[in-house]
């Protein structure tokens, strides 16, 4: 009977052991469970994160090529305004822009003079400053538009017509007031004197910069 008492006693702490292990395990799998669980929430929104960047880089893809189209047609435009000449410009992916002319049914780029340079760049920033203007004024009917029709998109130059001829001058001049709402140009009187004639009905203000000193100026209106 003793020895039975003392086997039943050793059993009765072995199960003791045996129920706390049994808990402790239970309590593992919970835990694991509750990682299984948060695992599974972040692999799903890992999945929603790869399916959102692929429709943005599908979508931006698309936007892009369309915008670069888009923006070599208005380029070329406003070049063909200003250039007394048969080149043409091409934007390619990166938007470097060259200058192309037709030899013996295929283009080939061309050299660019200073004077054609600026006319290039003219080109490229009237013609993105349009495209900008045209895409902010449409209002409401498209919801990818951003109605932002009370911003005027202003054009701010540093001596346009340095490099250009008179003739370029005189085309540069016809198609500024069409490029912005609102053109602030700095220039030289002797590049002014050939851009006057055709500015003249659409000058808001004009400025001169007197010199007083090496370190101070006046700014004095006409």
């Amino acid at each position: 009977l003793k020895d039975l008492h003392d086997k039943k006693d050793k059993m009765l702490q072995e199960k003791g052991a045996e129920e706390k292990t049994l808990e402790n395990c239970k309590s593992i799998i919970e835990q694991e469970s509750i990682k299984t669980q948060k695992n599974d929430e972040t692999a799903l929104y890992i999945r929603y994160a790869e399916q959102t960047l692929e429709w943005l880089e599908k979508i931006q893809a698309q936007k892009s090529e369309k915008t670069r189209v888009d923006l070599e047609v208005e380029v070329n435009k406003i070049f063909a305004q200003i250039y007394h000449g048969s080149r043409r410009v091409q934007i390619d992916d990166s938007y470097n822009v060259r200058l192309l002319t037709n030899s013996q049914s295929r283009a080939i780029e061309t050299g660019e003079s200073g004077g054609l340079n600026s006319v290039k760049n003219f080109a490229f920033i009237a013609g993105l400053t349009t495209l900008a203007r045209d895409h902010i004024t449409v209002s409401g009917s498209n919801e990818e538009e951003i109605d932002l029709s009370s911003e005027p998109y202003p054009l701010v130059m540093d001596a346009p017509f340095s490099k250009a001829d008179n003739t370029h001058t005189a085309n540069i001049s016809k198609v500024l007031p069409e490029a912005s709402e609102q053109v602030v140009m700095f220039v030289m009187n002797k590049d002014w004197e050939h851009a006057r004639p055709v500015l003249t009905t659409r000058i808001g203000s004009s400025y001169v910069i007197e010199k007083n000193s090496e370190t101070s100026s006046m700014l004095k209106e006409q």
